[in-house]
């Protein structure tokens, strides 16, 4: 009995223990994570390759496109282009290999543009590395080229990446392509009208942003063979405006506008008393400074009417009144000559130079006396003048001077300003014109 009752004891613990295992085993099924997904993928894809190859004639009609990764088919309809317009096509994938089938009739002698921009993505969801144009031909293969340099408003920029956009008349992306050179040339294209669009990526997003990033358009017209300077500047929508009016001399006001002006606008110092207005005899612009040489104010309140006005960034202002009071004093210090662009014993290789000469003051026709020599012989040699009524003057031989041979230019010293002030001494630079083989 007592040996049964034993056993007993012994298969209850048993139970028991087993009872508890389960019960463990159950919770911890209950509480176990899913495994692990492994790394997130963050790798961009790639284009391998190509068929045809770049700038090769479109063989059957079809182009294949291999990439790096298995992509996102639905993307492709946002992130492939083709230039000019293929309506009639379709894409067919196999794996990470895209095959286009052309069903349209190609245009002959004509270059075709297949671009690749940021909205086609992987499996993943991760855009494209870089913006790819590919260039085939149907026919004889077009070679018009786009070209120029960049500059920029903020010298931080000059090491960015530049994107450039070319689109159509009607405003069809022609193709997107990006630059870290400070130079570009776009080649291989149709000639045709076309507008140019660049901005700078600067926090990465795949577009601009008005006013953050700089910004740069330009319209081109069919045959348009010139470099193109593309000049980053930030927009903004400020209104070139008036921040003071002062007047100098008696013939003298200055302008000082809010920015720098595209070109002078139309101006009026009007007398409100007699209705009448100050007569403009010659205006210099500065940068943000206008300077006008009038006939003679009186010591009365002027009103200044300013039409047109409009800054380097487009931003228009049609109509500013000002207002400032007109003085009788006299210009007192003698006029002088800031810099040649010629300068003392130099060697030039150009026969017919154009020598620029900068005073201090706005100097008008017939009060700038200017004379050229040739040394070796004493000869005189005539001059037109190419630029007047300014601080900057522009004078040019009539003839061609001689080779090796020695001239004086001379600005004399009976050059004077509005108010008869004469320079100090005559001013003299002495130069050589070399041969530009040499």
């Amino acid at each position: 009995m007592a040996e049964r009752k034993g056993v007993l004891i012994v298969k209850n613990k048993l139970l028991v223990c087993i009872l508890i295992l389960l019960i463990l085993f159950a919770f911890g099924c209950g509480n176990r994570k899913s495994p692990s997904g492994g790394p997130i993928d963050e790798i961009n894809p790639t284009i391998l390759s190509v068929s045809p190859a770049q700038y090769q004639e479109i063989e059957n009609k079809e182009i294949i496109v291999n990439f790096s990764k298995l992509m996102d088919q639905k993307s492709a309809n946002a992130g492939i282009t083709i230039y000019p317009p293929i309506l009639n096509k379709t894409m067919s994938w196999k794996r990470n290999i895209l095959t286009i089938k052309i069903k349209d009739e190609l245009k002959e002698n004509t270059n075709y543009l297949i671009s690749f921009n940021s909205n086609l993505k992987c499996y993943h969801g991760n855009p494209l590395d870089k913006p790819e144009t590919y260039i085939f031909s149907k026919g004889k293969l077009s070679n018009y080229a786009v070209r120029g340099s960049f500059s920029f408003e903020q010298d931080d920029d000059k090491n960015l990446s530049k994107t450039i956009l070319l689109l159509d008349k009607d405003s069809l992306l022609v193709l997107e392509r990006q630059f870290q050179d400070n130079s570009f040339v776009i080649d291989y294209l149709n000639d045709g009208e076309m507008t140019i669009r660049a901005f700078i990526d600067k926090n990465n997003n795949k577009r601009y942003d008005y006013g953050q990033e700089p910004y740069y358009q330009q319209y081109l017209p069919e045959k348009y063979k010139s470099a193109i300077n593309i000049n980053f500047a930030y927009q903004d929508t400020t209104k070139p405006n008036i921040k003071q009016v002062k007047a100098i001399s008696k013939n003298d006001i200055t302008i000082i506008f809010n920015k720098e002006l595209v070109h002078s606008p139309y101006v009026a110092f009007v007398n409100e008393e007699n209705s009448t207005s100050l007569t403009i005899k010659s205006s210099y612009m500065d940068n943000n400074n206008m300077h006008y040489i009038t006939s003679d104010q009186d010591t009365i309140k002027y009103k200044v009417v300013i039409n047109n006005l409009y800054d380097k960034k487009n931003n228009y202002n049609d109509n500013i009144i000002a207002y400032f009071n007109g003085t009788d004093k006299l210009l007192t210090v003698e006029p002088h000559v800031v810099k040649s662009s010629v300068r003392n014993g130099s060697a030039i290789d150009d026969q017919m130079p154009i020598i620029s000469v900068e005073f201090s003051d706005v100097l008008l026709k017939g009060n700038v006396f200017a004379s050229m020599t040739e040394i070796e012989t004493g000869k005189e040699i005539k001059l037109s003048i190419k630029q007047d009524n300014s601080k900057l003057w522009k004078f040019q031989p009539i003839d061609k001077l001689k080779l090796f041979n020695s001239y004086s230019f001379t600005i004399k010293k009976e050059t004077k300003n509005h108010h008869d002030q004469t320079l100090k001494e005559d001013f003299n630079v002495q130069f050589m014109v070399k041969d530009k083989k040499k």
